[in-house]
């Protein structure tokens, strides 16, 4: 990972303001925006919720200009702003807890799968967090199942833990407070300024990811 990249995900203030740089411009190396309905990101028919979505962050920006000049900007900073930084802040970090540990492999171009791709993630305690922010920590099954409510991911986890067998991963627990995360954090942050192989292990072969797919799929359909 290059400086600008590494110090505009992990390095304050940067940290603060990555999530609202990842949607203007996605990530290093890609073109286009999360508010471009003609981004590579989205379908043809998906053209007009795009545009949609987009129209309602303007109106959000509106009420929240709005509510500055009628309250203050000290106001605005205190009760949105530094809220809203601190979650973007939060969500770099989980995202980048789910999908960067040295058992998760990257696969080069050709080898990799939708079923490979979705299981390419680690599930995470996150304690008292948990519920607060919707049991994301149980990460694997949102990534098979993207469509799936929040609600279910936690039970649902438990289906596929006996399908997916040696390719499930159990999440170190967690006490009140995730305290053992941050020694993630600053390993793994430490550690990316080090060139290191892309690993080609296979947990899924060709001929076994169709058949787990399958159990998952027909386990998830049965639930």
């Amino acid at each position: 990972m290059d400086s600008p990249s590494k110090a505009v995900r992990f390095e304050l203030p940067l940290v603060l303001i990555a999530y609202q740089i990842y949607l203007f411009r996605r990530t290093p190396g890609k073109d286009g925006s999360h508010f471009d309905p003609s981004c590579d990101l989205f379908k043809p028919s998906e053209r007009n919720m795009i545009l949609q979505s987009t129209a309602a962050c303007l109106a959000m920006v509106a009420i929240l200009a709005g509510v500055g000049m009628k309250f203050g900007f000290v106001f605005l900073l205190n009760t949105y702003l530094i809220p809203h930084l601190i979650f973007c802040a939060w969500l770099v970090a989980v995202t980048y807890l789910h999908h960067t540990d040295a058992s998760v492999p990257w696969y080069r171009d050709g080898e990799w799968t939708y079923l490979r791709g979705a299981l390419s993630t680690l599930d995470k305690d996150y304690g008292i967090f948990n519920k607060i922010h919707h049991d994301i920590g149980t990460h694997v099954v949102h990534h098979m199942f993207p469509q799936m409510p929040h609600y279910n991911i936690v039970e649902a986890t438990e289906y596929i833990k006996p399908v997916l067998g040696e390719y499930y991963q159990k999440p170190e627990r967690s006490g009140f407070l995730p305290f053992h995360l941050v020694r993630d954090m600053i390993k793994y942050v430490e550690a990316i300024a080090v060139p290191r192989a892309r690993k080609t292990a296979e947990p899924l072969s060709h001929r076994t990811a169709p058949y787990v797919c399958d159990r998952v799929t027909r386990k998830w359909e049965s639930f």
